[in-house]
């Protein structure tokens, strides 16, 4: 549990914002039925997982893996608008921490190059789409994943 303050908002202070439009592969490891990761998608836009394009009943971690160009290393920040629900974010193999609520959003500096710079988020959802009773089976779940725009700012 992090007390710190990282604004939601983009502040004036960038000088540059934009909102990634990458493709990304995608791995699945069910919880308590899998060990290893299984290829669920290659070169895929994002999208809810346990929606009626995905495994409605799925319940574990989902890998997204890319490579994004960034020229300017300033100071870097990458945000996901939507995620469901936890995620880890792996930037150039360097661990950025974990986020367990909005915003998903990491200061990548310390690890980002001029270039090619690999990308990679762990994110776990709950057991709840595949352990309901009686009652929660009428209840909306949240989405699964990594969902809505991704966003870069460089100050």
């Amino acid at each position: 549990y992090s007390t710190s303050k990282v604004s939601a908002k983009p502040k004036e202070r960038y000088k540059f914002k934009a909102e990634i439009e990458t493709l990304w592969d995608i791995d699945l490891r069910e919880t308590g039925k899998e060990t290893e990761f299984k290829p669920f998608r290659k070169n895929s836009k994002l999208f809810n997982i346990t929606g009626k394009n995905g495994e409605t009943e799925f319940s574990g971690e989902m890998r997204y893996q890319t490579k994004l160009n960034i020229n300017d290393t300033a100071h870097v920040e990458l945000e996901f608008e939507n995620v469901g629900v936890t995620a880890q974010l792996f930037v150039n193999g360097k661990d950025m921490g974990q986020r367990i609520c909005r915003p998903y959003r990491w200061d990548i500096t310390e690890a980002v190059k001029a270039g090619e710079n690999d990308v990679e988020v762990f994110v776990c959802n709950t057991l709840a789409q595949r352990m309901q009773d009686f009652f929660s089976t009428y209840m909306t779940l949240p989405a699964s994943g990594i969902t809505g725009k991704v966003r870069l700012f460089v100050q």
